[in-house]
């Protein structure tokens, strides 16, 4: 009996083995920047060394960048120079290398085109390294599951950002923009170019929520600011946006439903929903609490929860809630609403001290600094962060493909505690990040019954495009944590 052969065992290459690269557009870069130096300020926030897949091409135009900076002439001589100097021909490929840019096939024009693919090329390769690196993470113990999943995400979702050419954009641009926010406030009856607070004063004075936006809602302990905050909620999710699209030739104005996403670091969730209940029903919450209810109180109730279950609202009650945890929670959120076809409005965080803020800033800082430093990263994020439903508007009774909106910046509003002396505990240069500050400030007397209300304020410190005033209003705490307007 003859012996088996051995089986011959083929290992296939990792995936880091085929790394994308554009080889044609790296020497096209280098040989149009030889050719014109001017090209380097074209490309200058495109592309970096780094960027480059062959370390040679990369170490040859950070000698370009370098020589360009400090006013030297570029060319193959002043390269070979420049990189002898520093002992880094060697690392460039030798002079030979250097001098086999050719300068006569690229032109200028085409400069930033070719640093575009090669930007684009090594962000390809960065999120192919980063998926290998954490599929390996995740296949061994990754310690707190939660955190990992996460962090992830964040770290994947960074690579999804491809970079323009410019930000700018021109004049005529940015004036089709601001026309068409003229057209869409024109339409307004209400005079609310934002997404209406339900406070007939506090909607003249700031003409709503903003989208990008960061407001800041402070105030003393037990002033309101998570009741503020909460019917802030159902009235933004009460309502929807009309929006214009062209379908058959003609444009046709859909309504949009508009969600908002509650994230609370003090409460639990089904404490939220029972003061949304609670307001809306008109039901005093203590009765609720002690369970004192007659067969009214208890209709209200379920007739205002059938109400509120229609709302767009969603409620994250995790108290270890971190920047990165937040952003990410607040993206599947987003998705969430977008398969529904409802855009995302308004978010609300309640409340700002209680953010985990460890792994923010520098490792040495101290917790103030921390709070800074997440303070400017949620500006940032708000100001970037846009919601766009996926799913198709109804016209005339059928879903359409009508080429469906633009993508929408979101509100934020984060609350935060102050203390004795006024000023925000903890981060108190938080205010200088947000773009609006208001202050709530309600008289601490106690209503007498359940009927009664508090004469309140909502003092506006940072107002950014409005005016700095003061609004009256209603605070009726003890009977629903409802807010309304002085006189009503």
């Amino acid at each position: 009996m003859s012996a088996q052969p051995a089986l011959k065992v083929v290992r296939s290459k990792p995936t880091s083995d085929f790394l994308p690269h554009d080889e044609a557009s790296e020497q096209a870069l280098l040989a149009a920047i030889m050719r014109d130096e001017r090209g380097l300020d074209l490309v200058a926030d495109i592309v970096s060394k780094e960027d480059f897949y062959d370390p040679a091409r990369g170490v040859i135009f950070d000698a370009m960048v370098q020589l360009h900076r400090s006013g030297d002439a570029i060319s193959r001589a002043s390269i070979v120079t420049w990189l002898t100097d520093r002992g880094l021909l060697a690392h460039a490929g030798g002079a030979a290398n250097v001098a086999r840019i050719d300068i006569e096939a690229p032109v200028l024009g085409k400069v930033a085109s070719y640093a575009r693919k090669i930007s684009l090329k090594a962000q390809r390769r960065a999120l192919i390294l980063e998926m290998e690196q954490r599929a390996a993470e995740g296949r061994g113990d990754v310690g707190d599951e939660e955190e990992w999943l996460d962090s992830t995400t964040k770290s994947l979702r960074k690579h999804a950002k491809v970079n323009t050419l410019s930000n700018a954009v021109s004049l005529r641009q940015s004036l089709d923009v601001f026309f068409a926010q003229l057209n869409r406030v024109a339409t307004i009856r209400a005079g609310v170019s934002g997404h209406s607070t339900g406070l007939r004063e506090l909607d003249r004075l700031t003409a709503g929520w903003h989208g990008g936006h960061v407001t800041l809602i402070s105030g003393e302990t037990s002033a309101g600011k998570s009741a503020f905050a909460i019917c802030q909620a159902q009235t933004v999710a009460n309502t929807h946006q009309i929006e214009t699209v062209e379908f058959d030739g003609q444009k046709v104005d859909v309504r949009v439903p508009i969600g908002v996403a509650i994230f609370t670091l003090e409460m639990e969730h089904d404490q939220v929903t029972q003061r949304l209940c609670c307001a809306s029903a008109r039901v005093n919450w203590l009765l609720v609490q002690n369970g004192d209810m007659d067969p009214y109180t208890m209709q209200a109730l379920a007739s205002a929860s059938e109400r509120l279950s229609m709302l767009p609202i969603y409620i994250d009650d995790d108290h270890d809630l971190t920047m990165t945890s937040f952003e990410s929670r607040l993206a599947r959120i987003e998705d969430v609403f977008a398969q529904l076809g409802v855009r995302l409005g308004l978010v609300i965080l309640d409340y700002f001290q209680l953010l985990d803020v460890r792994g923010e800033g520098d490792k040495n800082a101290n917790s103030e600094q921390r709070f800074n430093a997440a303070a400017r990263r949620l500006k940032n994020f708000a100001s970037r962060f846009r919601a766009r439903p996926k799913a198709l508007p109804i016209i005339n009774g059928r879903v359409v493909n009508a080429g469906y909106l633009e993508p929408s910046r979101v509100s934020f509003g984060v609350l935060v505690q102050l203390n004795k002396g006024g000023d925000v505990r903890d981060c108190g240069a938080i205010e200088m990040h947000a773009h609006n500050h208001w202050t709530l400030e309600t008289i601490t007397d106690e209503p007498e019954g359940p009927g009664e209300t508090t004469r309140a304020k909502i003092r506006l410190k940072k107002q950014r495009g409005g005016k700095k005033n003061s609004v009256a209003h209603c605070f009726r705490h003890a009977a629903y944590t409802l807010y309304s307007d002085d006189d009503r």
